[in-house]
């Protein structure tokens, strides 16, 4: 019932729905993970924090899970970006305008803390419409830096954005003006 409502967008019936679970089984780890990631959802980092620990002190050693929520935890903690934008070839951008034929590139510098877990950024393009339009998937290169390009040859102008997911989770998003140039 919690990922029913989760899927939903339903949060609070899905912590109501966990915080059940947990009552019958207070050492499940799963569960101590999905309210720490519920709670961390709706902005209670204390909370999510507490159930989070508990998490990685139940899960194996090892394991995948158990890395996950240890992620989560530093999540938490520290921005998994120190530093982001966007650049048109070799130049970083001082503002949002973008010419067709330029390639747009976004570009992270990922926090020292996530070296080690090297989680999988995916970034995804959006057109003036909405639509995706080109989207990549990136691990974190050895400088630290992870950066995608669009190349904008033939590509429609008007308001862009990028949007950069870790694990399921946005956690930035860039708006642009790709103008036709003249």
């Amino acid at each position: 019932r919690a990922e029913l409502a989760i899927e939903a967008g339903d949060l609070p019936r899905a912590r109501a729905q966990l915080e059940r679970a947990l009552a019958l089984d207070p050492n499940v780890a799963l569960v101590q993970y999905q309210l720490g990631s519920v709670y961390a959802r709706l902005g209670d980092k204390s909370r999510a924090a507490f159930y989070l620990e508990q998490a990685v002190a139940n899960f194996r050693p090892n394991t995948g899970a158990r890395r996950r929520a240890e992620f989560e935890l530093a999540r938490l903690e520290f921005p998994i970006l120190e530093a982001s934008g966007l650049a048109a070839g070799g130049r970083r951008a001082a503002s949002r305008s973008f010419t067709r034929g330029e390639n747009v590139i976004w570009w992270g510098d990922v926090s020292p803390r996530f070296y080690p877990m090297n989680p999988l950024f995916l970034v995804r393009w959006r057109g003036p419409s909405g639509e995706s339009v080109f989207q990549q998937s990136l691990r974190i290169s050895p400088g630290g830096r992870v950066a995608s390009e669009l190349r904008t040859g033939e590509s429609a102008p008007g308001a862009w954005r990028v949007e950069i997911s870790v694990e399921d989770l946005v956690i930035e998003t860039l708006e642009f003006e790709l103008s036709a140039g003249s």
